[in-house]
């Protein structure tokens, strides 16, 4: 509240003719809830051998579960990204000697599955942790159109700014005038319902893993801030005279 006190201060030294007009500052909130049309995981396959073609054969093995997987689901080849491979040696420090000792090397791959069929969620999951080479990083739930989707929450915000203006003219014989000024504060981008580090600790074996990783309508929120005008009712005008 201090911060947007001091911007309002500093708009008027910027614009002191502003300081001569009656106005009232409002803020507007807007949120919709929708479902998310596809969503995005990303998942990281991992092993460390002794060398590196064991260790490369390992998470090519790996890789190969999860196209099965995909062929399993219906996901399209078009929705796996996995072109990102990355290898390192891996030692490990010896204190007696107070040197590293090399200890084999370690493959990484990285992929990303965009999910169609949000219905299939909870089996992807559940069939990518059977094995414990395959890693899942993150999950982003994804719009077609977010930026419409935001415009709707911008709308329901500005209305609701102009809704309490008017209400606060009106309750004290006031009319309003122009908008002087108009602020977006901000959005909010809708996260995953699930938190993945957590599924992991469930049993494998499991089915009611699924079952539990559902999605569900996500809000998106929008903010801004409004300063408009103000005059006295033509009533009030006429007895103030």
């Amino acid at each position: 509240m201090k911060q947007l006190s001091a911007f309002i201060i500093a708009l008027l030294i910027i614009f002191p003719s502003w300081a001569d007009e009656p106005f009232i500052d409002v803020s507007g909130y807007g949120k919709i809830e929708v479902m998310p049309d596809y969503l995005q995981l990303y998942i990281s396959l991992s092993d460390t051998k002794k060398t590196l073609a064991e260790a490369r054969d390992s998470v090519e093995s790996v890789f190969q579960q999860v196209l099965k997987v995909r062929s399993d689901l219906n996901i399209s080849k078009d929705d796996i990204d996995a072109a990102h491979i990355s290898n390192q040696p891996m030692y490990e420090w010896q204190r007696d000697s107070s040197t590293r000792k090399y200890t084999g090397e370690q493959v990484t791959r990285r992929v990303t599955i965009t999910l169609r069929n949000l219905d299939d969620y909870g089996r992807l999951v559940h069939r990518l942790m059977e094995d414990g080479r395959i890693q899942i990083q993150n999950t982003n739930l994804r719009f077609n159109d977010l930026p419409s989707l935001q415009r709707k929450a911008t709308k329901l915000a500005l209305l609701d700014a102009r809704d309490k203006a008017n209400f606060m003219a009106t309750t004290l014989d006031n009319s309003l005038g122009a908008v002087q000024f108009i602020q977006e504060q901000g959005d909010y981008n809708p996260q995953p319902v699930v938190m993945m580090a957590q599924m992991r600790s469930a049993k494998m074996e499991d089915s009611s893993v699924g079952s539990e990783m559902l999605i569900q309508k996500q809000d998106i929120e929008q903010s801004v801030h409004c300063l408009l005008y103000t005059s006295p009712s033509p009533r009030d005008a006429t007895l103030s005279r």
